[in-house]
Order: C-alpha cells, then structure tokens, then sequence
C-alpha cells in the first residue's frame, strides 16, 4: 500500500516565503551598497554624499542645483545595483523557500 504525499503545514509554507523574501531584499540592499559605492567621482566636487543621491538631488537648493544632474546619475548607478542583486536574490530565495517548505 503506496503512502499518500502529504502537503507541508501552512506555517512551514508560510516560513519558506519568508526565507524568500529575506534573501531577495538582503541582496537588493548589498546590491544598492555596491552600486552606491562605484558612483561617479566628479571632478572638483568627488562623490555626492548619500542623502543627495537616495532624493536624487530633491535636497539641493541655492547655487548646487546644478548638481541635480549628476545626483540622478548616482542615483541610476545604486539602481543599477540593487535591481539585478533583487533578481538573483529572489531567484535563490524562490528556491531555498521552496527547499525548506518541502522538507519533511
């Protein structure tokens, strides 16, 4: 007489879409780090501090409105870090989740 697959319990279903969720967003904040950390260096006035580049230059006034541009480049950069390193995160949390919910 063949055994019946049973489905895991909600709450270990529910534990392995946490794990999920916790490797993709782990990886789009290391991702976002790296790519805050290879911005632009401009001449004269080097890296814009953090606080400029995550309002993407919404923070400036006066006579450094003129670095708005280069604000919205940096702010592609940590984009251009944390979207990728999202997507693979999610690809692996995807499937550790799916290990953990499935083990007996």
């Amino acid at each position: 007489m063949p055994i019946e697959p049973t489905e895991p319990p909600l709450s270990q279903r529910l534990a392995g879409l946490g794990i999920a969720f916790a490797i993709a967003a782990g990886c789009a904040i290391v991702g976002g780090f790296i790519g805050f950390l290879v911005r632009p260096y401009y001449p004269e006035i080097g890296q814009l501090p953090f606080g400029t580049v995550i309002t993407r230059g919404g923070n400036l006034v006066g006579a450094s409105i003129v670095l708005k541009g280069a604000a919205e480049e940096s702010f592609q950069y940590l984009l251009h870090g944390a979207t990728p390193a999202a997507i693979v995160g999610n690809i692996v949390g995807s499937l550790v989740g799916f290990l953990y919910s499935e083990r007996r």
